[in-house]
């Protein structure tokens, strides 16, 4: 087990201080890229999975994230959705971070889940370690993350009939649209694979009636973004707002603080 919030010196906290004085994204370009079509999601938390399980470590996508941005400053073939406003639109977790699709390079679009993942040129899926700062890929034998590797941004993608791979992000909200058209029901979470720079990060996000198995859950979720948010103002030292996204009434909304 790693631990990626690590004490801070008083210089360390006066340059953090700076920092979220400076860059602290503002409510107003968060609701502009919402209601334009340019926000996008990176979901890291899973309440369902840790109400499942009992585990209290599945933060530990998240520090890997935040670990991963702090060294290289930006990630490469991330998988992230893009939201609509006012159509019911489910997400692959229940908290995130919202990023401005402006300040990323986007490398693949497909109309559901295709289970990007990343790869090194041996074609072995690869993860960051925070303890060892640098990347491992799986290991058949042992089943564990432990070879070391270099990745260069390569990423595997399964395409089927429901996820089939669109040209531009107006074709993908057009196609949102017009299936919301169709069956009036909310839709399923698409893929959008992309290279995000950590100052693209624009807010976190929480999620309200993802799914009918996590009703009465609302509080849960919360309680676990102080968490996220101190994590990422001790690591990236920037104060991020927070904001309620409803999967049913497709809206986006800040919490007060």
């Amino acid at each position: 087990m790693f631990s990626c919030c690590m004490p801070l010196t008083s210089e360390r906290v006066a340059q953090n201080v700076a920092a979220r004085e400076s860059i602290a994204p503002k409510k107003e370009a968060v609701m502009a890229s919402f209601r334009s079509g340019k926000a996008l999601v990176k979901m890291l938390y899973n309440c369902e999975h840790s109400r499942r399980w009992n585990d209290s470590d599945l933060l530990e996508r998240t520090c890997r994230e935040v670990s991963e941005l702090k060294h290289n400053h930006y990630l490469k073939a991330s998988s992230m959705s893009v939201l609509m406003p006012d159509i019911p639109l489910s997400v692959f977790r229940d908290i995130g971070f919202l990023i401005d699709m402006d300040q990323c390079v986007v490398r693949g679009i497909f109309t559901g889940d295709v289970r990007a993942i990343a790869i090194d040129k041996e074609g072995r899926e690869v993860k960051w370690n925070p303890s060892q700062k640098r990347y491992m890929a799986m290991n058949p034998a042992t089943n564990k993350f432990d070879i070391r590797t270099d990745f260069r941004g390569r990423a595997k993608v399964t395409v089927n009939d429901t996820s089939r791979k669109v040209e531009s992000i107006t074709e993908l909200t057009q196609h949102i649209s017009q299936q919301f058209q169709i069956d009036q029901s909310m839709q399923n979470h698409n893929e959008i694979v992309v290279n995000y720079p950590a100052k693209s990060i624009q807010g976190i996000i929480v999620t309200r009636n993802r799914k009918p198995e996590l009703d009465g859950l609302d509080d849960t979720i919360l309680e676990i973004v102080p968490s996220i948010k101190g994590m990422v103002e001790k690591q990236l030292g920037v104060s991020l707002p927070v904001f309620m996204y409803d999967c049913v009434q497709g809206t986006l909304e800040e919490l007060s603080r």
